[in-house]
């Protein structure tokens, strides 16, 4: 028996498999904020000091130990030189995010990443 079944979760609800879907994208938010930090070569310590917060609470925003306001992970992501968009649609019952078009200009394409490096947007 998992926990789902402990819990009486029906794993095949439309709102429970939103709900799972909605914390994979909050958990790859984190990890791609922390890629982008690897990727410049910033420590831990030095975003916390362009945060203006101490290295264990950068850690523990980056292990998911907290729920930071959307004002904090942007703090995040300009620390980190890193843009954030987000993206609202509709949630469709078959498990699909219904998305009206996808685009073909590339800034557009851009502005719907969850992460991008500022400065990569493939400008010549």
């Amino acid at each position: 028996m998992n926990l789902d079944e402990l819990l009486g979760i029906d794993p095949h609800d439309p709102s429970a498999i939103l709900a799972d879907e909605l914390v994979e994208s909050h958990y790859k938010l984190l990890k791609d904020l922390v890629d982008v930090r690897r990727q410049r070569g910033l420590t831990q310590a030095q975003v916390a000091d362009r945060m203006g917060i101490s290295q264990g609470a950068v850690a523990r925003i980056e292990h998911g130990d907290r729920d930071p306001h959307l004002s904090t992970l942007r703090r995040y992501a300009h620390a980190v030189r890193a843009m954030i968009s987000h993206t609202v649609a509709p949630f469709d019952r078959n498990r699909e995010v219904v998305v009206d078009h996808l685009a073909d200009d590339p800034y557009e394409a851009w502005a719907q990443a969850s992460v991008v490096l500022v400065g990569s947007r493939g400008r010549g």
